[in-house]
């Protein structure tokens, strides 16, 4: 049972961070409307926006954060195109990396706190701490990076198909 619905949060974890990867690469900036509470959460520092959510159900975030290894495999993930990019200075990375670590925790415990109840953090931390789900974090980092890598590539070159297939239609 716990497996059945580990599996979705699992493959959820992995492609979450794969998604904002590619989103970086493909997008340098972003035009949006928001409503006046979109603008409210922008404003707010995560801290901030942390003290909203039940402390019971942040502290088992927390322990999940920490027994998946996301947190890690997130950072590696996001990293990799910023420093692949020559028009990105090596220490304006570093400072970003500094503070997406400082800052991972509190930024996405809201998101977990309003998508998982205490119940299936309970569930999920269960699972993490079993034999197979030690297994499962400690290869999430390199998976995460491996499927990260195998989406940019399967990504750049359908953007080069496309944007080829689009000159031919015109």
């Amino acid at each position: 049972m716990i497996k059945q619905k580990l599996l979705p949060i699992t493959l959820a974890t992995i492609l979450t961070p794969v998604t904002l990867g590619l989103s970086l690469l493909a997008v340098s900036s972003v035009k949006a409307e928001t409503n006046d509470q979109n603008i409210k959460s922008l404003n707010e520092t995560p801290s901030e926006q942390e003290k909203d959510v039940d402390p019971e159900k942040a502290s088992l975030i927390r322990q999940y954060i920490e027994l998946s290894n996301e947190k890690e495999a997130t950072i590696e993930t996001v990293t990799l195109p910023l420093e692949q990019n020559p028009q990105i200075p090596n220490e304006v990375v570093q400072e970003y990396v500094r503070r997406m670590e400082e800052e991972y925790v509190d930024l996405v415990t809201p998101i977990y706190a309003e998508h998982f109840t205490v119940e299936q953090l309970e569930a999920i931390i269960e699972f993490y701490q079993s034999d197979i789900g030690q297994s499962v974090a400690e290869e999430f980092p390199e998976l995460t990076h491996d499927t990260f890598t195998r989406f940019s590539t399967w990504g750049e070159r359908t953007m080069r198909e496309i944007i080829e297939e689009r000159r031919e239609a015109n």
